[in-house]
């Protein structure tokens, strides 16, 4: 017999701590609400739930549906996953969205400050 529970060996395998996905997807909404300018009562009418639920799910305090996530998301103008990406993982889809040439750390003719004639 197994002195882990199924959860506790999840936990260890992916290295993510009980909750912090919750919390993590309630602190993407918090930042994309505010980011639209809307209040939690403004976004809970939008999404269609309680203002209290919504202030529950941004504190990582209230378990999502995958249909909440995707009913959330619409209505962010976002794709699920955003929803659920880690600040290391934002990081990444950033670097990912940037011309190849900055990806590579290359100064391209837009990227020189202006007035600068590049050397030779």
């Amino acid at each position: 017999m197994s002195l882990w529970t199924a959860a506790e060996r999840a936990q260890m395998l992916i290295g993510v701590a009980l909750g912090d996905l919750q919390r993590q997807v309630g602190a993407n909404i918090r930042r994309h609400r505010k980011h639209e300018g809307l209040t939690q009562e403004e976004f809970a009418r939008r999404v269609g739930v309680h203002r209290t639920y919504l202030g529950g799910l941004e504190r990582g305090e209230r378990n999502l549906t995958l249909k909440a996530v995707e009913s959330i998301a619409q209505q962010l103008g976002l794709e699920p996953l955003v929803l659920l990406a880690s600040e290391e993982d934002r990081a990444r889809m950033a670097d990912l969205a940037a011309p190849p040439a900055l990806q590579l750390g290359i100064r391209t003719s837009s990227s020189e400050s202006a007035g600068s004639a590049p050397s030779r």
